[in-house]
């Protein structure tokens, strides 16, 4: 068995924006639609800009999509600190 790295397109990344409360679990879906004859088993990636909140961002590791159809893959966020409050110029 061989595989093979592919870079990934821009145009392939969605971005998800949470709202959540510290220490409470919020879940987001992204669709993954799948429009090949075979199968997609999948190892999704999951990014941050903010290296601080890697951790945070959980989701499975393997990801099935069927043939000519669609799954919804779920992205649960789960804070554990604050975000300080940004100060409002006057």
């Amino acid at each position: 068995m061989m595989g093979k790295s592919v870079e990934n397109e821009k145009s392939q990344t969605q971005e998800l924006q949470f709202q959540a409360i510290v220490r409470k679990a919020t879940t987001q879906q992204v669709s993954i639609t799948n429009t090949e004859e075979r199968e997609w088993a999948i190892n999704p990636t999951i990014s941050t800009p903010h290296d601080s909140a890697k951790g945070y961002f959980t989701g499975r590791s393997t990801f099935v999509v069927p043939a000519k159809g669609s799954a919804n893959y779920e992205v649960t966020y789960l804070p554990k600190t604050m975000t300080k409050k940004q100060k409002v110029p006057d």
